[in-house]
């Protein structure tokens, strides 16, 4: 199984529940417990008080907001157990970003699933703050779902895996194979650089897949090619390992799983590999 529980944040809008159903029917088809979690800031206690004298004292508790984030945490996690997920929730004070990497940690949880937010054209996004910090400091694997429009389907069928060769990039290249097998989504893969290496990467990667699978040669720049190949091919996810680390539980991104991170036409998982 690829993963045993899988951390994911909400805040009650409409794209974090569109990152929800996407979190959730992955879990379910791992058969994975589903961590639904919300992060609150409380506000100044003299702000609250001029807010009372404004409210029906009926509506009170929802001035603090704990409160709040627990409705949001009890309504998502019903919806989610109505659809037959395991789920579990959790609301902490502080930032949403650190919370969900925090949450991750102490959960031992192998996947945290975030969902972009801004978008930089008409055919790419750049993300939001709270998921851009959790790609680049997750304790694991991290997910990034597009939100910025309704889905027509729920999980993958077809994932683009990007693969220099690299032992971390064998380790998401395995990753992936295991997701793919877990999910039913048919895997592909990408190099891009010099083409002689590639064929000969791309070999021993086609010899590791449990299928037969497509490959894809590419040269020029890796995050532009993997991205435009992805949007080309219309594939539903790209999977592609980080590079870096910084501390004993902390890790930064390549610039290559970076610049994909940003500008994927798709869901992107970044794959902890180092």
């Amino acid at each position: 199984m690829p993963y045993e529980s899988i951390v994911i944040g909400t805040d009650g809008s409409e794209t974090a529940a569109r990152a929800r159903r996407v979190a959730s029917e992955l879990a379910r088809a791992i058969d994975a417990t589903l961590v639904i979690v919300s992060g609150y800031e409380e506000p100044d206690p003299l702000l609250v008080e001029e807010w009372k004298r404004q409210a029906p004292q009926d509506m009170w508790w929802k001035l603090a907001s704990s409160a709040v984030a627990d409705e949001i945490v009890l309504k998502a996690s019903k919806v989610a157990a109505a659809e037959g997920t395991k789920v579990e929730t959790q609301v902490q004070e502080g930032n949403p970003g650190d919370i969900l990497i925090d949450v991750a940690a102490t959960k031992g949880a192998g996947l945290i699933v975030v969902g972009n937010k801004g978008m930089a054209s008409g055919k790419r996004f750049l993300l939001g703050s709270v998921p851009n910090r959790v790609s680049h400091h997750a304790p694991c694997d991290v997910l990034i779902v597009r939100t910025v429009e309704k889905r027509e389907k729920g999980l993958f069928e077809n994932m683009l895996i990007g693969t220099d060769g690299s032992d971390t990039a064998s380790k998401a290249l395995e990753k992936a194979y295991a997701l793919a097998g877990a999910t039913g989504a048919k895997p592909s893969i990408i190099f891009v650089g010099e083409p002689a290496k590639g064929r000969l990467v791309l070999k021993e990667a086609s010899e590791r897949a449990p299928n037969e699978i497509e490959t894809f040669l590419e040269d020029g720049n890796p995050a532009e090619k993997i991205c435009d190949t992805a949007e080309s091919k219309s594939f539903d996810l790209i999977v592609i390992g980080n590079k870096g680390m910084t501390g004993a539980r902390r890790f930064l991104l390549g610039t290559v799983p970076n610049q994909v991170s940003h500008y994927s036409p798709t869901d992107t998982l970044i794959v902890k590999t180092t």
